[in-house]
């Protein structure tokens, strides 16, 4: 069975995203040892090991989880207080409905909804009239961190 890898797309847009702001990830590629020639690859991978040390340290340059991306801050520890909110539920339908809460208060996250089914439940990330290459990068960020929060949950 191979290992799991994660697209290079997502930190090389992350970069750009973050330069086009004003914002040197560099630090934060070089402490994660990916290098710029992996990130020109269109179709390279990268460990799961290499995106989160590459994230904890844009972390740590912004002061905000979501790099400076986002529309507002999102201050550092967000994250840590909605999984101590979240562990303690039952199951993952009431843990999602919880996530939902906990955003809602986050003014700067894209904001969430939950539509239960029998068989399929939908959570819906809601988009601005006008989505930009900033508003991709918060969301695809934000879409790896739900899935990858509900299979830790579960």
């Amino acid at each position: 069975m191979s290992r799991p890898t994660i697209p290079s797309d997502f930190v090389s847009r992350a970069v750009r995203t973050g330069a086009d702001a004003g914002v040197d990830l560099q630090p934060a590629l070089d402490a994660a040892r990916i290098s710029r020639a992996v990130l020109a690859h269109p179709h390279a991978r990268l460990t799961p090991a290499q995106v989160s040390r590459f994230t904890q340290m844009a972390w740590q340059i912004t002061d905000d989880e979501l790099f400076g991306l986002a529309p507002g801050p999102v201050p550092r520890g967000m994250f840590r207080v909605m999984c101590l909110t979240l562990i303690h539920c039952p199951d993952l339908a009431r843990a999602l409905s919880r996530m939902v809460e906990v955003n809602r208060v986050v003014r700067s996250l894209p904001q969430l909804s939950l539509t239960p089914g029998d068989t399929t439940t939908y959570l819906d990330v809601a988009l601005p009239e006008v989505v930009d290459e900033k508003t991709r990068v918060t969301v695809d960020f934000l879409l790896m961190l739900l899935h990858r929060f509900a299979a830790w949950l579960v």
